[in-house]
Parts: C-alpha cells; sequence; structure tokens
C-alpha cells in the first residue's frame, strides 16, 4: 500500500540568512554599546574642561585677593568654602556659579543658589553642599609655581586630577610626589575639600 507523505513546509529564512540576521543584530547592539561609553566619555571630559575653566577664574580672583594681602592666600583651617568667601568679602567675586560643577559628588540637587548673604560677612555664600572645588591654604605667590592652589574631584574619595597651579598653569596630573616633589608630604596637611552638609543624627 502506497503511503501519501505531505511536503515538508518552506522554511522562512534559510540557515545562512538567520546567520547573518544573528550577525547584523550582535553588531548593532555592539556599536550601540561603544557609541554610549563613547558619549558617557565625552561628558566627563566637557565636565573637566569646564571645571578647569572655572578654576581659572578662581584663581584670578585669588590672585587679586593675595595682591591686597602681602602676597598671601586665604589661610584659613577649616575647608575651602570657607576661604573662598573671603573672595566675596572683598567684593572680587559676586556669583557661587564658577565654584560648582552641578551634579558631581559635592554639589546638592538645586545648589548653588546664589543667595550669599549680605556683607560684611556674605555667611551664606558657599554653604556646605554649594560649591565643587578643592583650595590649598598657607600659600603665597611666591610659593614652588608646580604646586597647586585649586583642585577638582568629582566626589569625596575621588582621584584629583585637573588642578591649577600658584601661578595660574592649568595642569592635568594626580597629586603625588613624582609630580609635587618631596614637598607633597607638607602640602597634604593643607589640602581644604568642599563642605557637605552635616548628615542628620541617627535617631
Amino acid at each position: 500500500m502506497e503511503m501519501n507523505s505531505e511536503p515538508a513546509p518552506p522554511r522562512l529564512f534559510s540557515t545562512r540568512l538567520r546567520i547573518a540576521i544573528l550577525y547584523f543584530l550582535l553588531v548593532s547592539v555592539g556599536t550601540g554599546f561603544v557609541s554610549y561609553l563613547a558619549w558617557q566619555q565625552t561628558k566627563s571630559q566637557v565636565k573637566k574642561r569646564h571645571s578647569a575653566q572655572d578654576m581659572h577664574g578662581i584663581f584670578t580672583a585669588l590672585s587679586a585677593w593675595a595682591a591686597d594681602h602681602d602676597q598671601a592666600f586665604p589661610d584659613l583651617p577649616d575647608n575651602a568654602n570657607s576661604n573662598f568667601r573671603e573672595l566675596f568679602k572683598s567684593g572680587l567675586v559676586t556669583s557661587e556659579d564658577m565654584f560648582a560643577v552641578p551634579g558631581d559628588g559635592w554639589c546638592l540637587p538645586g545648589k548653588p543658589d546664589q543667595d550669599t548673604g549680605t556683607a560684611p560677612d556674605f555667611a551664606k555664600a558657599l554653604e556646605p553642599g554649594e560649591q565643587s572645588t578643592g583650595y590649598v591654604a598657607g600659600l603665597e605667590t611666591a610659593s614652588n609655581s608646580l604646586w597647586p592652589l585649586v583642585f577638582y574631584q568629582a566626589g569625596p574619595g575621588q582621584a584629583v586630577q585637573d588642578w591649577v597651579s600658584v601661578t595660574g598653569s592649568a595642569r592635568i596630573a594626580p597629586f603625588s610626589a613624582k609630580y609635587l616633589g618631596q614637598d607633597w608630604d607638607e602640602l597634604q596637611k593643607e589640602l581644604r575639600l568642599p563642605a557637605l552638609p552635616a548628615k542628620p543624627a541617627a535617631k
């Protein structure tokens, strides 16, 4: 007895075509991921360049302050904010913007708010969480030209990469004895970081 066998249904895609489609999808996903990483790196580089530009503006104001104070830069012991506040008191700076990099690990959302308080103290200028720039206290205009005066790190515990020296030279290099010489151990004691708001006490 003869058996009637039905023909197998036609394949929608050949094996080669399916491999080609899979390859195309993998390449597309990979390209998209690489593009995303490049975009993130570009954003970081733009932020660093922006910060370096602002730090040079801060350097200019500090130099003007030093010119009226026997060539010495501000030298307060607590944090960078209080040292930079001296520039507001002297009328050299009126805006908080150039001290801040919004969205980094130092600035709170919505800060800075441009509320600097009133003369002569300007007590509300650069309150904790309103600025991102670090400072090296105890220096003078005649200090070692390689030493940093203002610097930027993206947040607490992050590595320092961008800084401006006592003479106004912008540098992209880590803080270390390799770049700063044997006095680096002493300089570390003078680093003043941006101030962060105090954490609320645990209940």
